[in-house]
């Protein structure tokens, strides 16, 4: 937790001389065959915006309990999300795909999360490998949104 919080006090403090007091943290896109599901924008500050793209009624701002904002910086360090770089998982005609975006101590990475290999679904709480920690970035991310009926970042169901 130390880490996470001297790489937020850096990336926060280090935006103090600009315009800009708040920065992204991090946004996960979920996008399925044909259209996107739901966005999920995490700033440094805690505040999460949100959008469901089924219903943009539900989608919205809120700050995070300082709870998930925790859990949500835990994640950060233990996944270190910044370092996976390119397109991970399996290309699929009708598969999910799901782009990460992440500020991490040399700036801002992108990533694409394909879908996820037959199997893998027993394997990615514990798996050391890319794959396994940008789905569980991806799920800690998902489970922001409090909203079930979205597809998850593992499998695609709701």
């Amino acid at each position: 937790m130390a880490t996470v919080l001297a790489v937020m006090a850096t990336l926060v403090f280090g935006l103090a001389g600009t315009e800009q007091q708040t920065a992204q943290l991090a946004q996960v896109t979920y996008c399925g065959p044909g259209h996107c599901s739901w966005r999920a924008t995490v700033l440094t500050d805690g505040t999460l915006f949100y959008e469901n793209f089924s219903a943009p009624a539900k989608g919205g701002k809120r700050l995070l309990k300082a709870q998930e904002f925790r859990r949500f910086l835990l994640s950060v360090e233990r996944e270190r999300p910044w370092e996976i770089t390119g397109t991970i998982g399996v290309l699929a005609f009708h598969g999910p795909q799901r782009e990460i975006r992440v500020l991490g101590p040399e700036g801002e990475r992108v990533f694409q999360l394909m879908t996820t290999p037959e199997g893998f679904e027993e394997l990615y709480p514990t798996d050391p490998s890319q794959l396994a920690r940008a789905i569980r970035f991806c799920q800690t991310a998902y489970s922001l949104l409090g909203e079930s009926s979205l597809p998850d970042c593992v499998d695609g169901r709701p």
